[in-house]
Order: structure tokens, then sequence, then C-alpha cells
């Protein structure tokens, strides 16, 4: 609780000061020019802050939790690291690639027409990137730290579920108007505007259920392999699809609201919490043909 309270507390603070600093600064400084950042509208300063102060304190809420090294966290170093990362890689993938092909089969989405190699390879390249740094940043964050913190005292049962619902419900920050002019609470004014609309059960569907469904996902992997490589593969794999969705295809006119599907982004449409679910029944029944016992061989009630 500590911990989120300086990063929402602490970002709303911040966030002045730091759109002052900028606007204070003159259009070119040693060759560079500030003038696009200037023009970023104010609730982006307060969501950038909040992210900055979240990654911030993220090692002392880490220490806080027991977790002291980078093994704690679950990036153990093993082996099998890069064979679990590209599985998990690969799962994301079909995943979404099922998703899509749906999407596209039932007329929801099409394939974009202005389509050139150009395009396509830096669609692919800047997707890779987002990829690769999302899904190592949150799953360090909600499965490295938090559940695996959390799970010493609670237990993986309890653990899982927090922060489950922890990932899916940051998730649902989303934009609000910023201020008209901008004093020195102006920006713990627009973090609780963020926690207000993040707490519209009308904006949840199904949205909540499918990010609550893919970090209990993320958190069985984590829990059955013992470490993030598998977790991080498979986030990175989600991102990835995703963002390629939105440079290979383009939303159908009038379809996306009668299908149901999503329009900004999979996780918003039933699509995405049925490829969800039904990847985590496919995962449940392969571990238990297999019986993989917990891989660091804490029970349900975190005793070794």
């Amino acid at each position: 609780m500590a911990y989120f309270v300086v990063v929402f507390a602490g970002g709303g603070l911040l966030a002045p000061w730091v759109w002052w600093g900028v606007h204070a600064l003159p259009e070119s400084v040693v060759g560079l020019r500030f003038q696009g950042l200037a023009d970023h509208p104010f609730h982006r300063y307060v969501h950038r802050c909040v992210l900055g102060l979240a990654i911030a304190a993220l090692w002392p809420l880490a220490r806080a939790l027991g977790r002291r090294t980078f093994a704690d966290l679950g990036w153990s170093r093993r082996p099998d690291a890069a064979r679990q990362w590209v599985s998990g890689l690969a799962v994301g993938a079909v995943m979404f690639a099922t998703t899509l092909s749906v999407e596209v089969l039932l007329g929801s989405r099409g394939w974009r027409v202005d389509l050139t190699v150009a395009r396509v390879i830096v669609g692919v390249l800047a997707a890779a990137g987002s990829a690769l740094v999302v899904g190592a940043i949150e799953e360090t964050v909600f499965r490295g730290v938090l559940c695996r913190g959390l799970r010493e005292s609670l237990g993986w049962p309890v653990a899982i579920g927090i922060s489950s619902v922890v990932y899916a419900w940051v998730h649902f920050l989303g934009k609000v108007p910023s201020p008209d002019t901008v004093g020195a609470m102006s920006g713990l004014g627009v973090v609780r505007d963020m926690l207000g609309s993040s707490v519209d059960v009308a904006t949840w569907m199904p949205g909540m259920p499918t990010l609550v469904v893919a970090g209990f996902l993320l958190g069985r992997f984590l829990q059955r392999t013992g470490s993030l490589h598998f977790s991080v593969g498979l986030h990175s794999g989600w991102v990835l699809f995703i963002k390629m969705r939105g440079t290979l295809t383009a939303s159908v006119a009038g379809s996306a609201t009668v299908a149901g599907w999503g329009e900004s982004r999979v996780s918003a449409g039933w699509a995405g919490l049925i490829a969800v679910i039904l990847t985590a029944l496919v995962c449940e029944g392969w571990f238990a043909r297999r019986g993989c016992p917990k891989a660091d061989g804490l029970g349900s009630g975190g005793v070794r």
C-alpha cells in the first residue's frame, strides 16, 4: 500500500514541476528540440511521472518483500531459459494469430490495402521492441515482485489471484481531461480522475476478466517453471501480435460494436477473452497430464 501511495501521490505532485521545467526550457537546448515534448497534454506528464516512480520504487518494494536478487525475482540463470522464452513467445503468438484470424473471418477486421514492405518491416521492428520491453518490465513487476513476494506469506493461489487483479486493474487507468491551468495540486486532481475512471465497472467488460485470466495464466507458468522466462516470452508474444494487428489490419466500419470483438485492443473484445480462457484450460490440462511439480518446492501455504 505504501508503494501505491508513493507512486500515485508522488507522481501527481511531481508532474506539475516537470511540466513547468519543460516549458521553461528554450526551444533548442544543446541541439535537442523540446517543442514537441512541451506540446504534450498535462495528463501525459502525470502518467509518465507515475510510471517513472513506479519503476524507481520497484527495487525498494522488492527488497521489502524479500526479493533481494534477480534470481529472487525469477530471473534465474538456467540452461533452458532461451527455450522457455521462445516457447512462451510461440504460445502467445499462436493465441493472438488465431484470434486475428477469427476477427478477419467474421468480418470484424480487414487487411489493410495500403500495406508496403517498408511499412511491414517498420511495424515488425517497432512491435518487437515494444514486446521485449513491455514483457520484461510488466512480468518483473507483477509476477517477479508482487506475485513471488506475496506467495511467501499468502501462498500461491492468493498471490496469483491478487497479482492478476492488480495487473488487470492498472490497464484501466485511462486518459482523463487535462486541467485548463496547471497548479501545484493539478497532478493530484488528474490522479484522482484516473483512479476514478479505473473503477468504472461499466468499462470493465470484457477487458477486465480477459486480463485477470491472462494474469492467472502468467502466474501459473511462473509457479510451474520457477522462473519468469516462459511468462516473459508469453507476454511478449501477446504484445507483438497486438501491435502487429494494428499494422496489418483495420477495423471494418460498424462491425466492432456488432460482433463485440474489440476496437482498440484485443483485450477489449470477446475474442481475446475466449482465447485466454481456452489457453488456460489447455495449459492446466497439460500440467495435470505431466504431473508438473511446483518448481521451487513451495506449496500453497508457502512452506518448503
